[in-house]
């Protein structure tokens, strides 16, 4: 019997003694070293730790404790079926390599543990450029179709997402933090606030507030690049989250932000079957000045981060006419 100085029914998968303890049990897994808790999601019920084999070999090791494994199998579930969709149309995925990595579970004790290798690839930004064209075009497609089908499945769980509410007042507090920082900013055009304010309004109005499976901020170390076989992967240390329609989308796009007009257009255009909603790009503007007004806010005053973002914010400036349109200056709609 194991004592590890706590009952049971408390095991998170955030205790490293019962998570070591119990892993150990496994037979095939004695001589694995257990390293650090790299992330820690849902109130210590998933856990991601470092691991490797007996001759050194990483791994990724994801740990959820029994009371939570309903949870976990319900969004492995859903994983299953985004992978199945995908391979049924690809020639590049299939059962033994799948978009979304499958990890091998087994349980010990009061935890279920799944385990896969960590390949090391990476992400998708940092691979970038990319010389194979076609590949490249190729592999927007099925990232594309990656979001839209996780899209498919509304989150399952009770969750404290974003609403029409929330959203404008997060909206409000930020611009009232940042208003002050950018009064004097004459490379900043003084439409940025009412602009802002006017697309945080229009947002609440016209967005689809149900919550569905989002990758959200492990997209941008997770979606990655092997170079063997030029294709994409949603592989690492990450989990799935309540988010909304065109959460990650958005994401992808402020990744690709300094990407070719064209690459962002493919995005856009394979993501919505070329017909594209008006409301996304008020949308796509919230989202992503957002982003940058939290930089600012975030960073010390008359620091290098504070200076970067305001010239990043700038260039974001640009892309809409100045604060006139929502729509980018590189989407040029198909005739």
């Amino acid at each position: 019997m194991h004592k590890i100085g706590h009952k049971q029914s408390s095991y998170a998968a955030t205790d490293y003694d019962a998570v070591r303890c119990y892993f150990r049990d496994l037979s095939s897994f004695q001589d694995w070293t257990l390293g650090e808790c790299i992330v820690a999601e849902r109130e210590g019920l998933l856990a991601i730790y470092r691991a490797e084999d007996r001759d050194g070999l990483p791994f990724l090791l994801y740990v959820t404790p029994i009371r939570a494994w309903s949870k976990e199998e319900r969004i492995l579930q859903h994983i299953k079926w985004v992978n199945d969709a995908l391979a049924h149309g690809s020639f590049r995925y299939n059962a033994c390599e799948p978009m979304i990595q499958q990890l091998s579970w087994k349980r010990s004790g009061m935890f279920f543990f799944g385990i896969t290798p960590d390949r090391g690839l990476r992400p998708v930004i940092e691979a970038a450029p990319f010389s194979n064209r076609s590949s490249l075009i190729l592999n927007m497609v099925y990232v594309t179709a990656l979001l839209r089908f996780l899209e498919c499945d509304v989150w399952p769980f009770t969750c404290n997402g974003l609403n029409r509410e929330k959203l404008l007042d997060k909206a409000a507090a930020l611009s009232d933090r940042v208003a002050p920082r950018l009064h004097n900013a004459s490379e900043i055009s003084k439409r940025w606030e009412s602009f802002y304010q006017r697309n945080a309004e229009n947002v609440a109005r016209t967005h689809d507030f149900t919550p569905v499976f989002s990758i959200g901020d492990y997209l941008s170390k997770c979606l990655v690049y092997c170079s063997e076989c030029e294709t994409f992967y949603l592989e690492g240390a990450f989990s799935f989250s309540p988010g909304t329609r065109s959460d990650d989308l958005c994401s992808l796009l402020f990744l690709f932000r300094k990407q070719s007009s064209q690459n962002k257009q493919y995005l856009v255009d394979f993501y919505f079957d070329m017909d594209v909603p008006n409301q996304f790009f008020t949308y796509l503007s919230h989202r992503h000045m957002t982003s940058l007004l939290e930089q600012i806010d975030d960073s010390e005053k008359g620091s290098r981060e504070d200076q970067i973002a305001r010239h990043e914010l700038r260039l974001f400036s640009e892309t809409r006419e100045g604060f006139r349109t929502p729509v980018p200056v590189w989407y040029k709609p198909l005739e």
